[in-house]
């Protein structure tokens, strides 16, 4: 329920707070992203269960899979998942641009969580993974890729 200042009932408890999750108070702001992680790992179990099952089942082995390139801060290369895609061959190929950076050397994580989840979702797509910012998280100005413009 929901007043003329934009502030609801928690579903969690008696007190009101904020609809931004940035201003929930601290316990209930915990309560719904745990809430929301289990629901996104038990939507990512039925993809596997129920998608994943059809795909699998209709799939011709002659078809070539998905490539998806993932343009980020590279992946962790000691990561169990990532380890387990690269000895496998779903991560295909891995750079850095420029070529100094380590793809396999993920200083913030954000390329590693968005690969993993990429593997949870597609597992028959082929990743290719290129490393395109610094540890401090910016592109460099001698960068290949930062200079391709769309549009």
């Amino acid at each position: 329920m929901m007043d003329h200042m934009g502030i609801r009932d928690s579903p969690f408890d008696s007190k009101l707070h904020a609809i931004d999750d940035d201003k929930l108070v601290f316990p209930v702001n915990i309560m719904l992203r745990c809430f929301r992680a289990a629901s996104a790992d038990a939507w990512i179990d039925r993809l596997k269960s129920v998608v994943h099952r059809v795909i699998c089942e209709n799939r011709k082995d002659d078809k070539r899979p998905v490539k998806i390139a993932i343009l980020d801060s590279g992946v962790d290369g000691s990561h169990p998942e990532m380890r387990n895609a690269l000895s496998n061959k779903t991560i295909v190929e891995y750079k850095g641009f420029p070529g100094y950076l380590d793809p396999l050397c993920d200083r913030h994580g954000h390329g590693t969580h968005g690969t993993s989840v990429l593997l949870r979702i597609a597992p028959i797509a082929a990743s290719y993974i290129a490393r395109v910012v610094n540890d401090d998280g910016e592109i460099v100005d001698n960068n290949e890729v930062a200079k391709v413009r769309i549009g």
